[in-house]
């Protein structure tokens, strides 16, 4: 005897017509049917209801009918491969939030100095007296590229002296600056913090320079000492400031 036969069988104990039956398990009528004759099946959170309204086990209902039994066999096995699969792409979901929050979290504090800074493209600018200072803003999202601190660009110009770009971060011995002006205008040094050409980088870059080329570049710094150097604190100072990083 299939469960089909059984469920009309116990109805017809109980002196239901498929409508009650139905109306009892919150299903149409058409459902009653089609299990009754065997089209379809009851799933198990019906086989429960069932044996509740006919006081009876699932088992009762269920013994003899091998292929329902098979069926419903199948239906857990799908069931548990769900759930584990479900856990799986929880499990993953939960693992990219927690990625993009720090990667969220790091940004913002490696940032937030700089936040109130004009907005020029992929970069932070700020103009204070004959100084912009700018800041590159990388949109990577792989936290392995994000530094821990940003580097600073300066660009100064004043009549009386050279215009120049400084790189700084936060490296005393490797202070990358360019000339926009004068004899070396183009040329861009790596010098220490005392502006002498830091040999070990011209080397490392496979640069030789001429000896005009030095003779123009020391008696720029000779000239201009004091500029250089007021130059470098501050861009050195507004490095700290937005990396907070005392000195």
């Amino acid at each position: 005897m299939n469960v089909g036969e059984v469920i009309r069988q116990k109805r017809k104990v109980y002196n239901y017509t498929q409508q009650n039956l139905a109306d009892q398990l919150r299903v149409s009528r058409t459902t009653i049917s089609s299990w009754e004759t065997g089209r379809t099946y009851p799933d198990l959170s019906m086989l429960i209801a069932l044996s509740g309204v006919f006081e009876t086990s699932v088992d009762y209902l269920l013994k003899g009918d091998v292929e329902m039994v098979s069926e419903l066999d199948k239906s857990v096995r799908r069931g548990r491969k769900s759930k584990y699969y479900l856990g799986v792409l929880l499990a993953i979901l939960v693992l990219l939030v927690v990625y993009f929050s720090a990667v969220y979290i790091k940004k913002n504090n490696l940032y937030k100095n700089v936040n109130e800074w004009q907005r020029i493209g992929g970069a932070y600018s700020l103009t204070e007296e004959d100084m912009t200072y700018m800041v590159g803003y990388s949109d990577s999202l792989d936290i392995r590229n994000i530094s821990n601190e940003l580097g600073l660009l300066a660009d100064r110009s004043n009549d009386d002296n050279s215009q120049i770009t400084m790189i700084y971060n936060g490296n005393d011995d490797d202070i990358q600056v360019s000339f926009r002006s004068g004899p070396i205008e183009g040329m861009s040094f790596i010098f220490d913090k005392n502006f002498i050409l830091n040999d070990e980088a011209e080397n490392s870059n496979r640069v030789r320079y001429s000896y005009e080329i030095r003779k123009n570049v020391n008696d720029i710094l000779k000239k201009e000492s004091s500029y250089f150097q007021d130059t470098f604190e501050k861009v050195k100072n507004k490095w700290g400031e937005i990396n907070e990083v005392g000195y």
